[in-house]
């Protein structure tokens, strides 16, 4: 019996009980220190939000449905924020129309060296038509894009790009705090006081993931010559 190689992986979807996924048994990250990166992000924003999440929702790896009736329209995003829904710990997946239409306000996606393209693509074009307010990239390993952090927010209906202030940050208006990469870590930054929110428990967690990230001999190669406006034109 011959092989040709290893089969790829067949993932295992799991649907509510309205046919909608809520998993698809693929792993979070495409490495431990991006999956380090998106831990981290999702206890610091949590701690930013701590006194307002009986009205405000952060999730990490949900599934996100915009248009009802619509079940391939979704996306799982490494960090979402939803303003004016409470959080449930118990929630499978989040579809807009079950809360009034509510979208959320802030994604953060994070690049693994398989999906990086689509993230100023696809992906960005399904969060601008479901109306998310901001939407950072955030490449946590520096190998993959130029820069490490890119913003939008959405004006008249179109992502236009948010530029940098003048100390390099790129500042959320829907969080209030100032985003600024760090390598592996994604700080937010109190832009009166700038003091940066470093919650409890994830300390050292950047210094392990990017410690295993090189443990794993990660080899990528840093595309340089791509930009975004050479995956889809210039649209600012």
């Amino acid at each position: 019996m011959t092989s040709d190689g290893p089969r790829p992986p067949k993932w295992r979807f799991a649907r509510d009980a309205e046919g909608y996924v809520y998993s698809d048994g693929k792993p979070l990250g495409e490495s431990s220190g991006q999956v380090g990166c998106i831990f981290e992000l999702n206890q610091t924003v949590r701690e930013l939000l701590a006194d307002r999440l009986d009205r405000v929702s952060v999730y990490t790896n949900m599934f996100f449905y915009w248009a009802e009736g619509e079940p391939d329209e979704r996306r799982d995003p490494d960090l979402m924020v939803i303003f004016g829904v409470p959080m449930n710990n118990g929630q499978e997946n989040y579809k807009s129309w079950k809360h009034g239409g509510i979208v959320p306000g802030v994604i953060i996606e994070t690049m693994g060296p398989n999906r990086h393209h689509q993230l100023f693509r696809d992906i960005r074009d399904d969060y601008e038509i479901a109306g998310v307010t901001e939407y950072f990239v955030y490449d946590c390993g520096g190998d993959l894009w130029p820069q490490p952090l890119t913003g939008y927010r959405l004006t008249d209906g179109r992502y236009r790009r948010i530029e940098p202030e003048a100390d390099g940050t790129l500042f959320s208006h829907m969080l209030d705090h100032k985003l600024r990469p760090e390598g592996w870590t994604l700080r937010f930054v109190n832009p009166r006081t700038g003091e940066p929110v470093r919650p409890l428990g994830v300390s050292n967690w950047s210094a392990m993931s990017e410690a295993r990230a090189k443990a794993e001999g990660r080899k990528i190669v840093r595309q340089s010559h791509t930009t975004e406006a050479d995956l889809m034109g210039d649209r600012e």
